[in-house]
């Protein structure tokens, strides 16, 4: 009898050092879930700051493309009026010279100039994008 005391007890002793190490592998599991979820939860959080950061970027695109096509069709609108100025200055030039008399035209030219030079920088940015 003593020898099944001394089994059942044994036996008994190993079931326990199982149920205590299934035990602490569920613990272990269960933090591993935890770090598992933890990590999911990053990877969420920081898919989602991508995500509108993208959106902010492509919304930024679409507007500057929008200002982009306004800009050229504002040049394309704009054309007339130096050619007339142009025209107006080499008229004046020519009554002038033709009455000999002298006329000063400098700041209408000067206007133009920077017309010309403005629209450079305009077709130059335009052709960038």
């Amino acid at each position: 009898m003593k020898k099944v005391e001394s089994i059942w007890a044994e036996l008994s002793a190993k079931a326990q050092e199982a149920s205590k190490e299934v035990a602490q592998e569920s613990t272990e599991l269960s933090e591993e879930v935890k770090v598992e979820l933890a990590l999911m939860d990053d990877l969420d959080r920081l898919s989602g700051d991508v995500k509108e950061i993208t959106f902010d970027h492509r919304s930024a695109i679409m507007q500057f493309e929008e200002a982009a096509q306004k800009l050229k069709a504002r040049v394309k609108g704009n054309v007339q009026q130096s050619v007339d100025l142009l025209t107006a200055i080499n008229n004046a030039e020519k009554m002038a010279s033709d009455l000999g008399v002298d006329v000063n035209l400098s700041k209408y030219q000067t206007i133009l100039d920077n017309y010309y030079k403005v629209t450079q920088d305009l077709d130059e940015l335009l052709r960038k994008v």
